[in-house]
């Protein structure tokens, strides 16, 4: 039955997108399994050595999130989503976000944003490089990459990867970037251009306005010329590894 809510171009493109994931979805798992060591991790809060075997619990599945760190509030967002989800993932397995954080930081972080599952620090390890979440960003500087590894437990305590995907802006892995189109209220990838972050532990970006003539840049809000070239500064200092446009993503500090 065709949807009334859509036109025909909307009901089309729709059809084609669900036909495209279903595909997905098949070549995922159908991938052969990739053996997968029992790394040493740190636990948030803690720091307690803590074994990738352990993240399983009773469960033979875990979901691995690969997130980028406090910095990324990209990769803020995802994690806020899975979050309100998490009750519900850990009913069907073991869930665990991983970050480059030291554990203290991440502790913090954690609680800043009223994270409830586990979260671990991989610090020190090439945990994240070896399961392929670092790569080369656009100045041709590596550095950590957000994504999520679906991994089993054999019989034998053997560890495998079934299947990985990398997160990316306007994706499905959060909700709100798929709302922001219907709304209209940021863009595709769920940004907001024209207000400050209400979400706590992460700094406030600058606002985006329009310049006379039609031209674009950035306005800290209130704080004049000055304040931009500082922010520019550090933005160089903290995200040498991208692009000024991608320094305006990334720019979510903790307080």
């Amino acid at each position: 039955m065709a949807a009334t809510y859509a036109n025909e171009e909307v009901a089309r493109l729709e059809q084609a997108v669900q036909a495209a994931k279903a595909e997905l979805t098949k070549a995922l798992r159908s991938q052969p399994p990739r053996p997968v060591r029992d790394y040493s991790l740190r636990a948030a809060g803690t720091e307690a050595s803590v074994q990738l075997s352990e993240l399983f619990g009773s469960s033979r599945d875990l979901l691995v999130v690969h997130n980028m760190g406090r910095s990324c509030v990209y990769c803020t967002t995802w994690a806020d989503g899975f979050a309100s989800m998490y009750k519900h993932l850990a009913s069907r397995c073991a869930f665990v976000l991983t970050t480059p954080d030291a554990p203290d930081v991440a502790a913090a972080f954690s609680v800043a944003r009223g994270w409830t599952f586990p979260v671990v620090s991989h610090a020190g390890t090439s945990f994240a490089k070896d399961l392929g979440f670092v790569g080369i960003h656009g100045d041709g500087k590596e550095g950590f990459m957000p994504g999520i590894s679906a991994l089993r437990r054999n019989p034998d305590g053997t560890i495998v990867r079934s299947a990985a995907r990398g997160f990316g802006p306007g994706d499905d892995f959060c909700a709100i970037f798929r709302c922001s189109i219907c709304s209209r209220a940021g863009s595709a990838t769920g940004s907001r251009s024209t207000t400050t972050s209400d979400r706590p532990g992460v700094r406030s970006p600058v606002v985006r306005s329009r310049g006379v003539g039609g031209s674009s840049h950035d306005q800290a809000t209130g704080r004049g010329g000055n304040r931009l070239r500082e922010q520019a500064r550090a933005d160089r200092q903290q995200f040498p590894h991208v692009g000024r446009g991608e320094a305006r993503v990334l720019r979510g500090r903790t307080v």
